[in-house]
């Protein structure tokens, strides 16, 4: 497979200058309201909208599980209600 290096390159530096702008909500930006799982799910791919989905993947990156899964690993803490 061959590639074209100013096509690479360009898309590099696009890939590069987003990322500088972007910018990820801290803790205490997050709101600040109870939240059913679905709704933390879609808040969540909302402000990850810009990582592509997998090839042929039916699901999200963000799923129910995960989050589950980072509260029993203690990497977020666990929820209230």
């Amino acid at each position: 497979m061959t590639y074209d290096k100013k096509q690479v390159a360009d898309r590099l530096c696009y890939w590069r200058e987003f990322m500088q702008s972007f910018h990820l909500p801290t803790w205490e930006e997050l709101p600040d309201l109870e939240l059913y799982m679905d709704q933390v799910v879609v808040l969540l791919a909302q402000y990850l909208n810009f990582i592509p989905a997998m090839p042929g993947g039916k699901e999200s990156f963000v799923t129910s599980s995960t989050i589950n899964n980072y509260v029993r690993l203690k990497i977020m803490p666990a929820p209230v209600k």
